[in-house]
């Protein structure tokens, strides 16, 4: 595209990038259109145009050829195996087998050595999509008596059609980077179930909460720019960076860590906006009876800016995909007996799902599953020490204390993030080495201790999120 290749040139972005986020902002027109138009026509007509809406995006950003037969071909495939066989938790499972070798087998013939934009960012997601509607549609099997919560609340309890599910698989708004979502919110929406006012129409207040979300995304786009271009992600690697006095290396990991961090948020802040417009991200009402309009929101900026706690960042960011880790593996794995061995599960799934990089495993194994197995150990060993914990302190203590909380997660979280920057294995040892590890060392540090010195009386206390405040 000759106006993408020139605007690139002429900024100096990524021109796949660059076409991603033109792209994303076309979603804006194309919602209103079938919010103001096609809302509450028949459901077929929904359909049909969300799938030629969805497919045409992401055949001109990642090319008609990839998507139409790296993509379309496996999706349909899992459609008609799950159609003959019929849904159940054994053919889910074989899907869910077969689906991610295919798309590891991709990512091993598609993925350089650099961060790439191209068929795979798409198909992850649609990964996630087909994965879940497959374990709900089984799970819609189950007699209700027998059904978990979660069970419940999104099991599908008949086979969708092919015009449901490809119009959720290649639902519009998300399909370009995410996020993810369930086949019963989906329906409900080109049913007309939600958000309606007394005219049937999507409330108004939905086009204030699109403003809000817009005017958030651009505001972390911002910050990330700005960031960015003082603190680029390859930062730790480049020979101005070795030259500096140590604590300066290490300060400089902070905002490096957070311009990351947001700027996924704002691929996801353009796709929640859209969403919002459509009056899809209906979200039920809140405590004083208000509509709220928050169900595809993936990372909340304002949160993630004041986190005190691994735990809280990881409650905040990627949420929905989170929320995929939760349901679908975690809790499908519980079998295995042992919390900690299921969440190692989890977190080699997720590493595998980013790609084939082994910096990804080092990102997710080893560095956030310690950080917060760190933390769930830490707290209960503090309140049993002093007595109160970081939220029921005397205010003298408190404010300290949420300071050090705010620096614990914010600089061993931004140290993991180096893992996402470079996908190198030498660049990643290369950027640890320049900061001396500082995260792994004081962590194997806490767990020798842990280990050696804390006696068991002392490690007895609620989970953390019984111990923290909810921010």
């Amino acid at each position: 595209m000759g106006f993408i290749t020139d605007l690139a040139a002429s900024t100096g972005q990524n021109e796949q990038a660059l076409l991603l986020m033109v792209a994303l902002l076309s979603i804006f027109p194309i919602a209103l259109f079938h919010r103001f138009v096609l809302y509450r026509s028949t459901p077929v007509l929904q359909h049909i145009f969300g799938i030629a809406a969805g497919i045409t995006l992401t055949c001109v950003v990642f090319g008609w050829f990839e998507m139409m037969v790296y993509a379309m071909v496996p999706s349909l495939v899992v459609y008609f195996v799950l159609l003959i066989a019929g849904p159940s938790a054994i053919v889910s499972g074989v899907i869910f087998v077969l689906l991610l070798a295919y798309m590891l087998s991709c990512y091993s013939i598609f993925s350089s050595e650099d961060y790439d934009i191209n068929w795979t960012t798409a198909f992850c997601v649609m990964f996630l999509r087909i994965t879940s509607l497959c374990m709900d549609v089984a799970d819609g099997k189950i007699p209700e008596e027998k059904m978990s919560r979660d069970q419940k609340r999104f099991a599908v309890r008949r086979m969708p059609n092919i015009l449901e599910y490809l119009g959720f698989v290649f639902f519009y708004p998300a399909v370009l980077v995410g996020p993810t979502d369930n086949l019963s919110h989906y329906l409900a929406y080109v049913e007309g179930r939600l958000g309606c006012d007394e005219n049937g129409r999507v409330h108004s207040s939905s086009l204030k909460a699109a403003g809000v979300c817009f005017i958030t995304t651009v505001f972390a786009a911002i910050i990330s720019t700005v960031l960015g271009g003082f603190f680029p992600g390859d930062l730790l690697i480049r020979p101005e960076f070795e030259a500096l006095p140590l604590v300066l290396r290490w300060l400089r990991c902070l905002p490096m860590g957070t311009a990351t961090f947001l700027k996924y948020s704002i691929a996801w802040g353009l796709t929640e906006t859209s969403c919002i417009l459509l009056g899809y991200s209906y979200n039920g009402r809140d405590k004083n009876g208000n509509m709220t309009w928050d169900h595809m929101n993936n990372v909340d900026v304002t949160k993630f800016l004041t986190y005190t706690s691994a735990h809280r960042v990881i409650e905040c960011f990627n949420k929905k995909t989170n929320d995929y880790l939760k349901r679908y593996i975690f809790k499908r794995v519980a079998f295995l007996g042992n919390k900690n061995i299921s969440m190692v599960v989890m977190v080699v799934f997720v590493s595998l799902w980013h790609g084939i990089h082994v910096n990804y495993l080092i990102v997710f194994l080893a560095c956030e599953f310690p950080m917060v197995l760190a933390e769930r150990q830490f707290w209960p060993v503090f309140e049993n020490l002093t007595g109160f914990n970081i939220w029921t302190c005397p205010g003298f203590l408190r404010y300290p204390l949420i300071l050090l909380a705010w620096a614990y997660g914010n600089f061993f979280f931004t140290y993991g993030s180096v893992g996402m920057n470079v996908l190198r294995f030498s660049d990643l040892v290369k950027s640890y080495t320049n900061v001396f590890f500082y995260a792994h060392a004081l962590l194997l540090v806490w767990f020798a201790v842990y280990a050696v010195a804390i006696p068991s009386s002392l490690k007895k206390l609620p989970a953390p999120e019984k111990t923290e405040k909810k921010q």
